[in-house]
């Protein structure tokens, strides 16, 4: 919206891919790069970058980060977007409420929470699996100092963060190159109550 209503100038508007604006909380700290990963009703991620200014790397046509989309089962569930076996299967929102199949505020805590659930635990190791085959090739694309998650599922907390660490940890046990990279200790997590698209909007302006 032009600025001349209040100030009398116009300035620019832009719109951008809200988890390219989200992405920028975290850069705007002191990381030199972050990747920060959406797992609200989809699942996507973006790639920021701190020198003196906080910015974002969108790509040649605004899809860069979209990591929810990789196809990581051909054989697996089918996905809205025509594919098979990709991340937000496993992991976004709207794949573990579909999959919950119980009316809830928030699926993915009582998912978590519930303990001895065979279909949870099901939905749990998917979840976990999702979100760290997404830390895996966002920090192999772009060697991050830290992959933020943000959104809905993030909300589940220490116990999303603590199975992620240890599935990263587990899965490279057998390669040196990928425990040398120590993924797991680059995760990290909004804090509660954050708004990261408000803020994000802010470093981004001119």
């Amino acid at each position: 919206m032009p600025a001349s209503r209040h100030s009398g100038a116009r300035r620019p508007t832009r719109a951008r891919n809200d988890s390219h604006v989200r992405s920028a909380v975290p850069a705007g700290r002191d990381h030199a790069a972050s990747a920060a990963e959406h797992t609200r009703g989809n699942m996507s991620g973006s790639i920021a970058a701190r020198s003196r200014t906080v910015s974002v790397h969108s790509g040649a046509g605004g899809t860069a980060g979209e990591i929810g989309h990789l196809s990581v089962d051909p054989r697996g569930r089918a996905c809205p977007r025509g594919q098979r076996g990709c991340i937000e299967t496993l992991a976004a929102g709207w794949a573990i409420a579909e999959r919950w199949g119980r009316a809830s505020a928030h699926p993915a805590r009582e998912v978590f929470a519930a303990v001895g659930d065979p279909r949870a635990a099901a939905i749990r190791d998917d979840v976990v699996r999702g979100v760290a085959a997404a830390v895996r090739a966002l920090a192999l694309a772009v060697d991050p100092v830290a992959v933020v998650l943000g959104g809905g599922v993030s909300r589940v907390g220490e116990p999303l963060l603590d199975a992620v660490r240890a599935e990263l940890r587990t899965s490279a046990v057998a390669s040196p190159f990928l425990s040398s990279l120590r993924l797991e200790d680059r995760i990290e997590r909004l804090p509660p109550g954050a708004r990261p698209g408000a803020l994000g909007a802010a470093l981004l302006a001119d």
